[in-house]
């Protein structure tokens, strides 16, 4: 399980907060492994780990301490490593309070989890690859630079300027351009990477040294009467990178170009927006390091906190699918 670092830093109302609580009470960092007991109990973290069969040996660690400490009644010092085995940090005494899961959701609680979108938003995800040399996707999915996945919700007053667009198109045999935050919504989240290279520089700590976006919409013929088929075409070139001011802080230093072409289509049906699907393709530049020590030389699972060096320069390909959200 991944658990949003925000709510590990402010834990919410309820039985999860009080294990979000708990989690946070011994955590060395940030960020990290944590394993837990059934009660709640923190059995251990790592940060690290000296090589790839150190991962295996931490879980067969876990395991036996958990037959030691399985239930409330034994008292549970949460370990801690900096690397697993080789760097042990101190204990955290063990807080003397184990918490109890019911198997649903007091009806006075809110799930933290649960997801509240506006009936009528669009909601749906982007799948990005990148390929090898032959033109076919990258295997070892695992890597952050071959694979990624992430949601994309457009709410419906970004939907209504897509739709005035289409309604203001007089003539329909010729094309619009599709309004800048609809656009936005659909390209800037597709790269490759971890999220702090968001090549649109709109983060904290990044800049954009280029930002064009230009997506325009023609309307198809179609034999439904109630429907509308619009279909997208273009192009986007993004460019962004570390803000050079906060580089040496921390030392890390990242720069990312990405240049797709879009092709797709936007589903119209009784004045309503029910489906986009889009594909992007395109020649994309990757570059994390650290200043100090450029690409790692250690194994991976050293330095899990901080990622891998990555240097990717290759095609890469996306795809995107949403659909109109309806509460049940």
């Amino acid at each position: 399980m991944a658990l949003k670092a925000a709510m590990v830093d402010s834990p919410p109302e309820g039985i999860e907060g009080k294990l979000l609580a708990e989690i946070a009470r011994s955590r060395p960092a940030p960020q990290g492994i944590c394993t837990v007991n059934s009660k709640c109990k923190v059995l251990a973290w790592s940060l690290g780990f000296e090589n790839k069969q150190s991962i295996l040996e931490f879980l067969d660690h876990v395991s036996a301490r958990f037959q030691l400490v399985r239930d409330a009644t034994s008292d549970v010092a949460a370990e801690r490593y900096q690397r697993f085995p080789t760097m042990k940090l101190p204990d955290v005494p063990d807080s003397n309070v184990a918490i109890e899961f019911p198997n649903k959701h007091d009806p006075s609680e809110k799930c933290p989890l649960s997801v509240e979108m506006e009936e009528g938003t669009l909601d749906g995800r982007v799948i990005g690859r990148a390929l090898d040399e032959d033109g076919e996707p990258r295997t070892r999915t695992e890597l952050q630079e071959n694979y990624m996945e992430a949601r994309i919700q457009i709410p419906r007053a970004v939907q209504r300027e897509f739709l005035r667009a289409v309604d203001h198109t007089m003539d329909k045999s010729r094309s619009f351009t599709v309004p800048k935050a609809f656009a936005d919504a659909l390209v800037t989240p597709s790269y490759l990477g971890q999220l702090d290279v968001a090549p649109a520089g709109r983060l904290p700590r990044s800049v954009s040294t280029k930002f064009k976006i230009a997506l325009s919409g023609e309307i198809v013929e179609t034999d439904e009467s109630n429907v509308t088929l619009v279909r997208i075409d273009g192009d986007s070139d993004l460019r962004g990178q570390k803000d050079p001011r906060f580089v040496e802080q921390d030392g890390w230093n990242w720069s990312h170009d990405v240049a797709l072409d879009w092709y797709g289509f936007v589903r119209i049906e009784n004045e309503q927006i029910t489906e986009v699907v889009l594909t992007a393709k395109g020649n994309e530049r990757l570059v994390w390091e650290h200043t100090k020590f450029k690409m790692w030389t250690e194994p991976d699972p050293q330095n899990m906190m901080a990622g891998h060096g990555i240097d990717f320069n290759g095609r890469s390909i996306y795809g995107i699918r949403l659909q109109r959200y309806m509460a049940k």
